[in-house]
């Protein structure tokens, strides 16, 4: 069985739905470290002018660490009016926004309380969305020692996962440059790395842009999305 962690970002982009969409289990790992100025809070969209960066301005006490799963959303909720607005302005026209928008303006209009939250609520209407059928869970739900550190954490959420191998991504989301190869060999995991190479695909406005959030994709192909992940 495959199984690939990634923490919970905001608004993915595609290469997070393709690691996903080439598993058995992924599992989101929002007991991972929260890590300013990363995808956690934000993502970028396209818009007339070239992309654009939706921040969440999330409270971070920076002295000391804190897991995503419990980093807090704004109590005041304008910049998730902002984020609505965003995706109105630069997708109203696209072929298939009507289709997909109300799931974000309910989204939008009443968040949830945790940045993990939130993150994951739109994994799992993408993932729907985009027809990808692989299982997903989050590493709370594992008694996991959080002690442990890089690989052996990795390795004892897969076996919680009862997978015998680990797909290791390598997006522009970050990659698992601490991949301590020799240790998934004496645990009897299999490592594979992800290949993934960015499609091209319809898109409103100028030259075609890469990396975007997956809404991108969605909001352009509809359900046509998932033979471009």
């Amino acid at each position: 069985m495959i199984v690939s962690i990634h923490q919970p970002n905001y608004l993915p982009y595609i290469g997070f739905f393709s690691k996903m969409k080439q598993s058995d289990v992924f599992v989101i790992m929002d007991i991972a470290q929260y890590v300013r100025r990363d995808f956690h809070n934000r993502n970028r969209i396209k818009t007339p002018n070239g992309p654009m960066w939706l921040t969440i301005p999330v409270k971070h006490n920076r002295s000391f660490k804190q897991r995503i799963c419990d980093i807090k959303l704004p109590e005041d909720r304008e910049w998730a009016k902002k984020h609505w607005v965003a995706l109105q302005r630069n997708y109203a026209k696209t072929e298939f926004f009507e289709q997909y928008s109300p799931f974000f303006k309910e989204l939008f209009e009443n968040p949830p309380g945790t940045l993990s939250e939130l993150n994951e609520k739109i994994i799992l209407y993408l993932t729907e969305a985009f027809g990808i059928k692989t299982k997903v869970v989050r590493s709370s739900q594992f008694q996991v020692d959080e002690n442990l550190k890089a690989t052996d954490l990795l390795i004892n959420i897969i076996k919680k996962a009862e997978g015998d191998t680990y797909l290791s991504g390598k997006g522009r989301e970050g990659h698992d440059h601490y991949i301590e190869e020799d240790k998934f060999e004496k645990a009897g995991i299999k490592l594979k790395f992800q290949e993934f190479n960015h499609p091209v695909y319809r898109q409103k406005f100028q030259d075609f842009l890469p990396n975007m959030a997956a809404v991108d994709l969605l909001f352009n192909e509809g359900e046509n999305s998932v033979n471009f992940i």
